[in-house]
């Protein structure tokens, strides 16, 4: 006790004389020094989180209106020049980049030529959205017009020599609605479709052999090409073609 008493006079005397105190400190308060520092830290990491958060979902909310505005934009003006597929161009309206070289588009095949024509009907920003998505265009093949391929991140589109560029549109943006559910939608946003819609007793993916418009999924698929290319060819046997606040769902679901 008296050398306790000792140092806190010396202490004092040096405080005093304005000598910095140089004897060590208890170990206990460095540890609730540097606590409290963490804690801080801590709590300040907590707050830009939640910001950041806040923050993405006013993102998203603006980018859905934006994919409403681009849809309504798209659907009354005529179809624009064909836009390329895997890889972005500001090449003008006579010709796309493939495989590195510029190719005029009459010099195309029919099936490239006609399904760059149909992709250009849509709106979807997928380059942006789906960027690791492609989408490539094949000649006809037995028993499918198209098919998404999850694992590989592809769309292949088969398109057959009696189909307009309208039609594949509808495929194209088929497959995009499935691209866009497996990519960005998970349990909770598809019982909020399911619920919407009605159809929450369907099943979400199709079982072995299962129609595909009998599901979740296929609606989803074909509500969404019903938004970018219009209702015509709507084949979902759950619901009608969407309304404006499934629209309005869809284009929220559809920015991430």
């Amino acid at each position: 006790m008296a050398d306790t008493t000792t140092r806190s006079r010396e202490r004092a005397e040096r405080r005093r004389l304005g000598i910095p105190d140089t004897s060590p400190r208890p170990v206990g308060q460095g540890f609730w020094i540097a606590a409290s520092v963490a804690a801080a830290g801590i709590a300040v990491l907590a707050a830009g989180d939640k910001f950041d958060t806040l923050g993405e979902r006013a993102t998203a909310g603006i980018e859905a209106a934006e994919l409403i505005e681009l849809a309504d934009r798209q659907s009354a003006a005529t179809a624009s020049p064909a836009s390329p597929t895997t890889i972005p161009l500001d090449l003008g309206t006579d010709a796309v980049r493939s495989s590195g070289a510029v190719v005029a588009v009459d010099d195309l095949p029919d099936h490239e030529r006609v399904g760059r024509e149909a992709l250009a009907r849509i709106s979807y920003p997928w380059e942006r959205l789906l960027s690791e998505w492609t989408i490539e265009f094949q000649p006809a093949t037995d028993g499918l017009y198209g098919l998404t391929m999850v694992p590989e991140r592809r769309i292949e589109i088969y398109v057959r020599a009696d189909q307009s560029p309208g039609m594949v549109a509808h495929v194209v943006a088929h497959e995009l609605g499935h691209a866009v559910d497996v990519t960005l939608n998970s349990g909770p946003e598809r019982r909020r479709w399911s619920e919407l819609r009605g159809i929450g007793s369907a099943p979400w993916w199709p079982e072995s052999g299962a129609n595909d418009f009998a599901t979740g999924a296929g609606d989803f698929a074909e509500s969404f090409a019903a938004w970018q290319v219009g209702p015509a060819g709507f084949r979902s046997t759950l619901a009608d073609p969407p309304n404006g606040a499934e629209i309005e769902l869809l284009a929220e679901l559809s920015a991430g």
